[in-house]
């Protein structure tokens, strides 16, 4: 293997299975890193003993974190190649050579290990959502997995992003963010996987943060699709829904209902407009 790849595995009380785990990954790559995020148990130990060098995680000790501080290490001691590795889910790991190829014959800058393909299809009514959400963006209208937490990473796409490493949203910020400087994004099957700690769903408070936060990166990258349009249609619709309560009769309770909803379209539109268009000049003038 002419390019130095290294893993950064993320764990956090996982001494039975972080040997097994280093094992397989140092079949295929050059140095495994494991970054402790403050294990209880025996972790650290298991995960020396099959040959990675254990990292403890600073900051706030999430994974998101815990990656950042993986990423920086990797590249510091000359990586060409980073995997990201999800201790959380059990992935099959024999699908690595195939995630590392096309980095390594110069197809993809980014390459990412999908829990969807060949079928395509992908479960849950919030990914599927969050999916279409993500599409939207110029450069991931072929994504269907882009949560995967198993990952390979060309030198170059860590380098520029700069991740900060904000959770729930980190996999997906570097996406766009990788995808918005235009680097090489590929998906390959990544073999059967399921959870380890019960079935992958996401919580309406944890689900909200992360809508918010991907609409949020994609708004700070793509400004007049994700802001213009949606406030002008946000002002058009506000504006109608004034005419409908001034020209038709209505119960009052009713149209004051809709005057303050529609008043609320017609400021969202003007906000969301006025903040692409300080993005736009801001960016243009940079």
């Amino acid at each position: 293997m002419c390019s130095r790849v290294i893993a950064c595995i993320p764990a956090y009380n996982e001494e039975e299975r972080i040997g097994k785990i280093v094992n397989e990954v140092l079949k295929h790559v050059n140095e495994v890193l494991v970054i402790d995020c403050g294990s209880l148990d025996n972790t650290r130990g298991e995960a020396e003993a099959a040959g990675a060098t254990v990292i403890e995680a600073v900051g706030d000790g999430t994974y998101g974190n815990a990656l950042i501080v993986g990423f920086k290490e990797a590249l510091r001691r000359g990586a060409d190649i980073v995997v990201s590795i999800d201790t959380d889910v059990r992935y099959n790991l024999e699908a690595l050579p195939a995630l590392l190829k096309p980095i390594v014959e110069n197809k993809a800058d980014v390459v990412i290990g999908s829990r969807y393909l060949p079928e395509g299809r992908i479960r849950g009514l919030s990914r599927k959502f969050l999916t279409w959400l993500l599409r939207r963006h110029r450069n991931l209208k072929n994504v269907t997995d882009g949560q995967s937490g198993f990952r390979a990473y060309r030198r170059e796409v860590l380098e520029k992003v700069k991740p900060k490493g904000d959770d729930p949203s980190l996999a997906i910020e570097i996406l766009v963010r990788a995808a918005s400087h235009g680097f090489r994004i590929m998906e390959v099957p990544a073999g059967s996987m399921e959870r380890r700690h019960g079935v992958e769903r996401l919580r309406f408070l944890h689900l909200l943060a992360l809508l918010i936060s991907v609409f949020a990166i994609l708004a700070h990258e793509d400004p007049v699709r994700f802001l213009t349009f949606p406030g002008i249609i946000s002002i058009i619709s506000g504006l109608f829904l004034l005419m409908f309560t001034v020209y038709v009769s209505v119960l009052p309770w009713i149209a004051l209902l809709a005057s303050f909803f529609s008043l609320f379209l017609v400021i969202f539109g003007v906000a969301a407009s006025v903040i692409s268009l300080s993005i736009y000049l801001f960016r243009r003038e940079g």
